[in-house]
């Protein structure tokens, strides 16, 4: 299953406030790096089976089509412990508090508001259960058309 990296699909306003968050926390002396932008609901429901019906812990509460990675409206963030050194270097620590403060500043929402820390959204306006149906209904350039924009 492929994981997305890259800003290339999420909403393009979205993209502009993750890359301002990331810019923002290099000149805070730290190396933010996406883990995860779009997420496939196949790969949604096999992250929410683990510590369930597969091995691990439990990693996620939602379902396929219940998170904002399916709308293209929501990153994870790790940070790169030793930007120094090629390649992403562990533990990924940080100071996510700062991150969060500097992704509400941007209007986005923080995912350490309920426990993960590195998790950004932006929800346009329109609730997990309105995106499902515009996006079904009009596909996910219809869903982006009906968000409201973010204003910095």
């Amino acid at each position: 299953m492929k994981i997305h990296n890259s800003l290339d699909l999420v909403w393009p306003p979205f993209a502009e406030l993750v890359s301002e968050l990331i810019d923002e926390m290099h000149h805070e002396n730290y190396k933010v790096i996406i883990l995860e932008s779009y997420r496939s609901p196949v790969r949604q429901n096999q992250l929410f089976a683990k510590g369930r019906v597969r091995p691990g812990k439990i990693i996620t509460n939602a379902r396929g089509w219940q998170s904002w990675h399916q709308y293209g409206l929501a990153v994870d963030l790790i940070f790169d412990s030793n930007p120094c050194k090629k390649g992403i270097q562990g533990p990924y620590s940080g100071d996510f508090e700062l991150l969060g403060r500097i992704a509400q500043d941007l209007r986005m929402e923080w995912g350490g508001r309920w426990g993960d820390k590195g998790h950004v959204q932006y929800r346009g306006g329109v609730s997990i259960d309105q995106a499902r149906s515009i996006q079904a209904r009009e596909g996910i350039l219809g869903l982006w058309g009906e968000l409201d924009r973010p204003i910095l």
